[in-house]
């Protein structure tokens, strides 16, 4: 992941800053935990890899999309997206 492009978070388009922002703050349940199915965790930062991607939409309208990316899935993810370093921008806030 240190070979991909990196991007800040303001250079994305407000839509995209919304959606991680609400992506962390959103729960859900842990289908591997003990606790009971009503208990909501939220999920961890540190747990996941940001990314960003862009595509030519309409009329040649740059659209922005955000991905997340659990660490423990990122070797499956380089497996199945051997073109990641150009297609996507990993999201630093430093």
């Amino acid at each position: 992941m240190n070979n991909m492009k990196p991007i800040h978070p303001d250079e994305l388009p407000e839509r995209c800053r919304l959606e991680i922002k609400h992506f962390f703050k959103k729960p859900h349940i842990e289908p591997d935990s003990h606790i009971s199915a009503n208990a909501l965790l939220y999920r961890n930062p540190e747990d996941y890899i940001v990314l960003a991607s862009k595509e030519k939409g309409d009329n040649n309208y740059s659209k922005w999309q955000a991905s997340f990316l659990l660490k423990s899935e990122l070797d499956n993810f380089k497996k199945y997206h051997p073109d990641y370093t150009g297609k996507y921008y990993i999201v630093r806030a430093n």
